[in-house]
Formats: C-alpha cells, sequence, structure tokens
C-alpha cells in the first residue's frame, strides 16, 4: 500500500501504547505488563481504496455507497487528485490514501458546501438520504509539496494528552481529508525507555516511573527540559 496510509497504521499502533501513561502506583502492575509483553509487528498495509472507503464511511455513512474510488498514477513524483461523476457515482480519484481522503475532502467542500470540522467532526447539514450532487469532472489536482507536516513536540502535551481513541480516529481522518502525510508520532516512545533501561540497565519499572513525566508534561521530559 502507499507510504501515507502505512504511516497512518503505524501512528495508530504507537499512540494505543501512550494511552496507557504512568499511573499512580496501584496500578503498577497492569501497565509494566504492557510494556514487558510489547512485541512490534510491521502491519500489512491496506488497500488505500479500501482505507479511504472506511474513512468515508467513518465520516458520511449514509453516504458511501454514493461514492467510486478510483486508484491513479502519480504525476512524475507528486500525488494527484481528481473529480468527476458518471450516471451512477460521485467519482473521486487519487494516486495515494491521502490523495483520495482529499479527494474526498475537495468534494464536501465545494460541491456540498461543508467543512469537516476539528471542533465538531460533524457533517450533520448534509441531509440523509438524499441524493449528493455530481461533481463536474475537473482537471488533476497535483500536490506542490511532497510531504505536508504537522504538529509540534508541544501538541501532544497542551491539547492532546487525554484525549481519546474516538477522538483520535476522526483526527486521523481529518489529518488524511487535508493532505497531511507528515504527522509527529513519537508517541509511545518510553515503552522503548522502560524496555532498555529494564532490560539493559536493571532499573526497575517503580524507579522508572520516578524519571518518566506524566502524560502532561512527556513533551518537556523528551526536550530533557524538566529538571528536578
Amino acid at each position: 500500500m502507499a507510504v501515507g496510509q502505512q504511516k497512518w497504521r503505524l501512528f495508530s499502533l504507537i499512540f494505543v501504547l501512550s494511552l496507557v501513561g504512568f499511573p499512580c502506583m496501584a496500578e503498577a502492575e497492569t501497565v509494566r505488563a504492557s510494556f514487558m509483553n510489547f512485541t512490534y509487528e510491521r502491519p500489512m498495509a491496506a488497500d488505500p481504496v479500501t482505507a479511504v472507503g472506511a474513512l468515508i464511511y467513518r465520516v458520511l455513512p449514509q453516504h458511501l455507497h454514493q461514492f467510486q474510488l478510483e486508484l491513479i498514477d502519480p504525476v512524475g513524483e507528486s500525488d494527484v487528485m481528481q473529480l468527476a461523476s458518471n450516471s451512477s457515482f460521485i467519482v473521486l480519484r487519487g494516486s495515494s490514501a491521502v490523495a483520495l481522503a482529499s479527494a474526498f475532502n475537495w468534494y464536501l467542500n465545494e460541491y456540498c458546501h461543508v467543512t469537516y470540522d476539528w471542533n465538531n467532526y460533524d457533517l450533520s447539514a448534509i441531509k440523509s438520504p438524499l441524493q449528493l450532487p455530481p461533481a463536474a469532472g475537473t482537471p488533476l489536482r497535483r500536490r506542490f509539496v511532497k510531504w505536508s507536516y504537522y504538529m509540534n513536540v508541544c501538541t501532544m502535551g497542551y491539547s492532546l494528552a487525554f484525549s481519546s481513541w474516538d477522538y483520535w480516529t476522526k483526527h486521523i481522518d481529518w489529518m488524511a481529508m487535508n493532505g497531511i502525510n507528515m504527522p509527529l508520532a513519537f508517541v509511545g516512545q518510553e515503552a522503548i525507555l522502560v524496555r532498555v533501561f529494564t532490560e539493559d540497565f536493571g532499573l526497575t519499572f517503580e524507579e522508572l516511573q520516578q524519571f518518566i513525566s506524566g502524560p502532561a508534561f512527556l513533551p518537556w521530559f523528551r526536550m530533557g527540559n524538566i529538571q528536578g
């Protein structure tokens, strides 16, 4: 599958680790088991059409049957997307999973006049089961840059430290729909620290709990800005 979708899967996997956090001592055994028994196998890459079909189902489930997704070739090293319609479907074309998701967002903006906004992730303005408007055939739209980076080191502490997985599912979909193919995804790296310092240096999990900060302060811990 495309590199972009592979990154979404990897991001999803490592974020699950971060949800464990570093809780009180009463919960230490459960957390310890989660860290110590963790093994990583690179996930199989999903087909971009299947992946974006699942995204559309999450975002606009009543209208999934009205879309046809087509994977097309990139132009050189650039992702491209295109909109069209036929007698049965609104046709979304893209050269990767992110390009297809971006084509879906392009269609929502231009033809349904709605925005999948990160404040509420709500498309209730599109009434079901109305037929969606057809998309006029468009020229290929080409990415200007290969990578679109998103977030900074502190985001995970300021606004996302305690977000639920339900929220993250919506937000990852939003990223793909807005063409983001390089989100900052270093959450979960504390699992590696725990394994290295317990297995190779003989520290205990309880000792590491006194060293590794709580979730809201992990950005500053990672940058080495905490003293105490």
